[in-house]
């Protein structure tokens, strides 16, 4: 699990010593991208995971 969570700083990190002028290539567009457009997916993937607890927790409630 800890691999999944390292692995935003660890492949960039293992492309730039691999290949650093493809990884440059790859990256500063992508860098670009996420500038542009970071807040947009960060609120995207909090509204799925709020959602997800609202529907999880409302099917928990007993109507009885």
């Amino acid at each position: 699990m800890s691999t999944f969570l390292l692995s935003p700083i660890l492949v960039p990190l293992a492309l730039y010593l691999i290949k650093p002028q493809k990884a440059n290539k790859l990256l500063l567009p992508l860098g670009a991208w996420m500038t542009k457009y970071g807040r947009f997916v960060a609120g995207l993937i909090f509204l799925a995971f709020g959602l997800y607890l609202i529907v999880n927790s409302w099917s928990a409630v007993q109507f009885t």
